[in-house]
């Protein structure tokens, strides 16, 4: 970083912003500064399992590409908060958090609910039964 992160530059500006100190001690007058924040994510967890990790489209940083719900290309993985969005805030990480564990919800039911009609389909070719109720 070529500049200081030093706010008060005594004879420029007394107490308030006034200017941009360089490493070299060059200060540059300036009534304001604009400063971007890049996000950087931690998704070495994520390494090896097939989750694609994008550029966000505003350029801020880096994220997980999945779907409305947070399920990503690879087989079982959801994302959630801000490996899901980097520009989220707390309040839409948490209701991504939820959505993607309805998505799991839901998904997880409708596996049982295909295991447990199988099963019964092949109960009835063999004659057994797979409920205690008969």
């Amino acid at each position: 970083m070529p500049w200081s992160t030093s706010r008060y530059f005594p004879g420029l500006g007394g107490d308030r912003f006034s200017g941009v100190r360089l490493r070299s001690g060059q200060v540059i007058p300036r009534r304001a500064l604009v400063i971007g924040a890049l996000v950087r994510g931690r998704y070495a967890l994520l390494d090896g399992l097939g989750v694609t990790v994008t550029e966000h489209p505003l350029g801020i940083g880096h994220q997980v590409r999945a779907d409305a719900t947070g399920l990503t290309a690879a087989l079982d993985v959801w994302v959630a908060g801000n490996s899901a969005d980097v520009s989220a805030g707390v309040m839409q990480a948490a209701a991504s958090g939820v959505t993607a564990a309805a998505a799991i919800n839901a998904d997880l039911t409708t596996e049982d609910t295909a295991g447990a009609v199988s099963a019964r389909r092949a109960s009835r070719t063999t004659g057994t039964s797979t409920s205690s109720h008969e």
